[in-house]
């Protein structure tokens, strides 16, 4: 018995300290309370479909039947610095906006982050493209590059121009670098011009 009392401290404390090999769940990120005067959206379910160098995927988000944005994988040499580059992109059509800075790169936006017609060190731009992320190969070692190398469930902010109308929209995104694939989930647009809309709302 005496041994027993000794022992079972010791055996919560080898417990309490072992590691996981299960990585913790992200925590949820609580919605602001309240958000009024949302505009109503139009939501489209990409149902987790995976961006590859073999697939692409052109994504009508106002519903009218031709692409506003693709999503596509790209190879490019570059002999200069001796490394190949693996690119997962987004580009736009005319009236079709990104939302990029002066190194074309787009903001990673968190659930519930506004998306306005202006953004402090960004500009709405059409007919534009943006590196996503960036996998660099060279002679003896390989990495990663770009804003959106390490996301999961983040939101690529988008707008359309219709009219006299800008319509602000996001794209729910996740980066799987161990299977080489850009996945797409959700996407959704504001039936109204103008407003602001909060990213995954």
């Amino acid at each position: 018995m005496k041994n027993t009392f000794f022992l079972l401290p010791g055996l919560l404390l080898f417990a309490a300290c072992k590691k996981s090999d299960t990585p913790p769940a992200p925590t949820p990120v609580p919605a602001p309370a309240p958000i009024t005067n949302h505009p109503q959206m139009r939501y489209t379910d990409l149902n987790d479909f995976a961006v590859t160098a073999q697939r692409s995927k052109g994504l009508d988000i106002d519903g009218n039947g031709s692409y506003d944005f693709v999503f596509y994988v790209q190879r490019v040499g570059d002999p200069q610095l001796a490394i190949d580059k693996v690119q997962y992109n987004a580009t736009s059509g005319i009236g079709r906006n990104l939302l990029l800075n002066d190194q074309d790169e787009s903001p990673v936006l968190r659930q519930y982050d506004s998306i306005t017609l202006s953004h402090p060190g960004f500009n709405w731009w059409q007919i534009s493209e943006t590196v996503l992320a960036e996998q660099r190969i060279g002679n003896t070692d390989t990495w990663w590059e770009g804003l959106w190398r390490n996301v999961r469930r983040q939101y690529l902010p988008v707008q359309v121009e219709r009219g006299n109308g800008r319509f602000n929209g996001w794209v729910e995104v996740s980066m799987d670098k161990d299977n080489h694939r850009l996945l797409l989930h959700r996407a959704a647009i504001s039936l109204e011009a103008g407003k602001t809309v909060r990213a995954g709302y």
